[in-house]
């Protein structure tokens, strides 16, 4: 999964390595988003479905429909360039969410309880 803390700091142009990123900051303000994706690949591969987060750092003016379809729209354009490996391999968006657009309250969270 990509780096949330990268995109934070991208967002807000700090580094704790370079205090001279001036030049890196995006001309828009950035969010972080998590796809999940069920992911199906040859049996050869993997004999199972697996479910992938993938984490990405994108325009805040974003979406979860926009990041979905960007990202089915990457899938589509792999298929394209590769029509043979495009029927061994299926890759299905699920959900989107972003992860900072609200404060994380761990009661809330079903995997806390299980875990505690």
């Amino acid at each position: 999964m990509g780096s949330q803390t990268q995109c934070t700091n991208l967002a807000h142009n700090t580094s704790a390595h370079r205090k001279d990123v001036d030049h890196l900051a995006p001309p828009f303000a950035a969010a972080f988003f998590v796809v999940r994706a069920d992911l199906t690949l040859p049996e050869a591969v993997a004999e199972s479905q697996r479910q992938v987060n993938l984490g990405l750092c994108l325009p805040a003016s974003c979406g979860a429909r926009d990041v979905s379809r960007m990202v089915d729209l990457s899938v589509e354009t792999a298929n394209a360039l590769d029509p043979r490996a495009s029927t061994n391999r299926h890759f299905k968006v699920t959900g989107v969410r972003m992860p900072t657009a609200s404060e994380y309250i761990f009661w809330e969270d079903p995997t806390f309880w299980v875990l505690w």
